[in-house]
């Protein structure tokens, strides 16, 4: 190991930075007083050989830092990338050796701390750190930066960390080359930097207006259990009333046994001890009988009914009380409930509506309601932790554990309850762009059908050069609608042709996925429920039956886009994995032909693999029109930042007097990423400025 060299001073660090630029690679760690970089501070910044102290003007290190020519290797680089954007850099050319280990073991499953650097070094390098690392790295939490000077051992440390990231990083470079992911591993890289921007930034509520909507979820939640307690409580009762019928008459079996049993005691040992005195007569009569007992015959308890109304959070009593109805439910998930609507009569639908209504707000109260508005900063914004990659490529979001304050803080802002997304309004000198990628998994299966077939001639293909509503044609053909006619209908509000285009979109979107036609069914009836609560026409065994027509016919439109799902299916089982336009893989655990469960494994890969090439494409579409817009900004300091992202859709906050000109940034970008893969379909992407956040 390199001696390391401690920096403590402004005239020193401007000699390093020199040094540092002429190298042509670097080495960064950060050493941090926490994890939250809202309230924590750097302490030590490691490069290569050189422990640089946290608190002086880290100005100098700018050039290096946004250098986009010199590589800087950066282990978990989304984490030091906040505190470093922090400082007001940005950096450049980042290369993440955990971020390759992911993509590596994407979609497979691995043990708890399986990315941790000492994981990888062990596993990767055969390289064991010092058993004192994780006090040492205790040892900077909760430091005051303007009182603290470190220790040499805290310096060697800050360096050790460095001094093997760039042969990792050259290990996890050649493994991603053999599996053709170092394209994927270079946007990631850049993506680690939007993924800390948004972290750091959050997205600002109106909490007074907030405040009030959970008040009113909460009036609404009241009213549907009282509601829902009236219809069920009688049949729990009535499960009751039987329980306690049947136990009564156990109990008076049970004396009944009992008072047989204590009088042959009595006969039998008054026939063999007439000279017994009362006292051992009851000793042993009262032995005999707690023998009796612990042989199989407990007393049970007196039965008492019980007059409590149903406790709707009560799984079992739910369960319960609906199968008294003739409903069988497995669980209390909305889905679940809406599909137990099917051949149900009129009462019993009600039920379900109230009760698929019920769930969802009660998880919407547990984790956005008032427990969320603790979670809020000082500044009203809420913040979250971003899990970069998951199998599908996309990312996904969730409250994060400050270690260092003991506390758990923010909230999954990829979730957000639709409802209360207008609470969501920026600053008065300040405005929300909202980027969106219209109809962007439908356009990818085109493009993947139109690079097998290049003559392919899909009705989704069709739909999107000649510019038509894919989902209105959907409707029209599987209705047997005019085309024409129904959009007319459309336009002027009809609720039937709104309902039927619904369903098209519901279809194009679902069959893509390989759902069955029940799915398909409720996935229609919940989204007509999601517009309009009120809704309460059945959903029956017609309803179906014409799921099943609806998913016929796509599959009839668009045989070339349903080879290629099947292609996927077989190359996920045969090879093991499936990958997008931009080679990104998502791997599958694959099941040993003797595997008794084979079939069914076998089966769920192929559900999951017909998809994943085009979500995971959409995905690598986004992330880099992600990069794009970040950098664009940055290079020409425009005010304006990305704070969230949620699948398709970009959302970004801008000074308002610059939120025009920063919007025409993110359309260009955004159609600038999808034309890097996207090549025959075309591109539609809608954004706008707002001053609440409008989906």
């Amino acid at each position: 190991m390199a001696v390391a060299t401690y920096v403590d001073t402004d005239a020193g660090l401007e000699q390093v930075a020199q040094r540092l630029l002429a190298r042509p690679r670097v080495s960064l760690d950060l050493e941090t007083t926490g994890l939250d970089p809202l309230h924590d501070e750097i302490l030590l910044v490691g490069i290569d050989e050189y422990a640089i102290l946290g608190k002086l003007d880290l100005e100098p290190l700018r050039p290096l830092i946004e250098s986009n020519t010199i590589p800087k290797v950066i282990f978990n680089a989304a984490f030091d990338g906040m505190f470093l954007q922090k400082r007001g850099m940005l950096p450049y050319k980042v290369f993440d050796p955990m971020i390759g280990a992911i993509l590596l073991k994407c979609g497979l499953s691995t043990e708890r701390g399986f990315f941790t650097l000492d994981s990888l070094l062990r596993r990767c390098l055969h390289i064991s750190l010092s058993p004192q690392k994780g006090e040492l790295q205790k040892s900077f939490i909760g430091m005051d930066p303007r009182l603290w000077i470190p220790s040499q051992e805290q310096i060697d440390y800050v360096c050790g960390d460095t001094e093997h990231l760039q042969r990792l990083s050259d290990y996890m470079q050649d493994r991603l080359e053999q599996c053709g992911l170092l394209t994927i591993w270079r946007l990631e890289n850049a993506v680690t930097q939007v993924v800390a921007q948004m972290q750091i930034q959050g997205i600002p509520l109106n909490k007074d207006a907030y405040v009030r909507a959970v008040q009113e979820w909460e009036i609404e939640f009241d009213d549907l259990e009282n509601a829902l307690s009236d219809m069920l409580t009688p049949a729990i009762l009535e499960i009751r009333r039987r329980k306690v019928e049947a136990d009564t008459q156990t109990y008076h079996e049970w004396i009944d046994q009992h008072d047989q049993a204590w009088a042959d005691w009595e006969r039998e040992y008054d026939a063999f001890h007439p000279e017994a005195t009362r006292a051992e007569r009851r000793r042993e009569l009262q032995a005999r009988d707690r023998q009796w007992r612990a042989e199989g015959h407990p007393r049970p308890a007196l039965p008492r009914m019980e007059s409590d109304p149903i406790n709707l959070g009560s799984h079992q009593q739910v369960r319960e009380a609906l199968r008294e109805l003739g409903v069988a439910l497995a669980d209390k998930r909305r889905n679940t409930i809406l599909r137990a609507k099917v051949g149900q009569g009129d009462d019993v639908q009600v039920l379900l509506n109230q009760l698929a209504q019920w769930s969802r707000l009660q998880k919407q109260l547990g984790t956005y309601g008032r427990s969320m508005l603790d979670s809020l900063d000082a500044d009203n914004r809420l913040r979250c932790r971003f899990q970069q990659i998951i199998k599908t490529g996309r990312r996904s979001s969730s409250k994060f554990h400050d270690e260092a304050r003991g506390v758990f803080k923010g909230a999954n802002l990829q979730n957000f309850p639709a409802a209360s997304r207008l609470l969501v309004q920026p600053a008065p000198d300040r405005r929300f762009i909202v980027g969106d990628y219209s109809q962007i998994e439908l356009r990818v299966a085109a493009e993947f059908a139109l690079q097998k077939d290049p003559h392919a001639n899909d009705a989704l293909i069709r739909a999107f050069r000649e510019g038509l509503d894919p989902h209105a044609e959907m409707a029209a053909v599987a209705f047997g609608l005019d085309l024409k006619n129904l959009q007319s209908r459309i336009k002027e509000g009809d609720e039937t042709a709104i309902k039927q285009r619904w369903a098209g979109k519901t279809t194009n979107f679902s069959a893509l996925f390989g759902i069955a036609a029940q799915t398909l069914a409720v996935r229609i009836h919940e989204m007509i429920l999601g517009q309009d609560p009120d809704y309460m026409t059945p959903l029956t065994q017609q309803d179906v039956a014409q799921a099943k027509r609806l998913l016929d016919t796509f599959r009839k439109l668009n045989p070339v886009i349903m080879d290629c799902l099947n292609d996927w299916r077989r190359q996920a089982v045969s090879l093991g994995y499936t990958t997008t336009m931009s080679g990104r893989r998502r791997y599958f655990e694959r099941p040993a032909r003797d595997d008794p469960d084979y079939q069914f494994k076998r089966g769920s890969i192929e559900r999951e693999a017909g998809n994943q090439p085009i979500q995971g494409t959409s995905a690598d579409i986004t992330k880099l029109a992600e990069v794009q817009i970040q950098r664009a900004w940055h290079r020409s300091g425009t005010d304006a930042v990305l704070i969230n992202s949620v699948h398709d859709e970009i959302m970004a906050e801008a000074r308002a007097d610059v939120a025009d000109e920063a919007c025409q940034v993110v359309g260009k970008q955004m159609e600038k990423a999808y034309a890097n893969w996207i090549k025959q379909v075309p591109c539609v992407v809608e954004v706008g400025v707002q001053t609440q956040w409008r989906h």
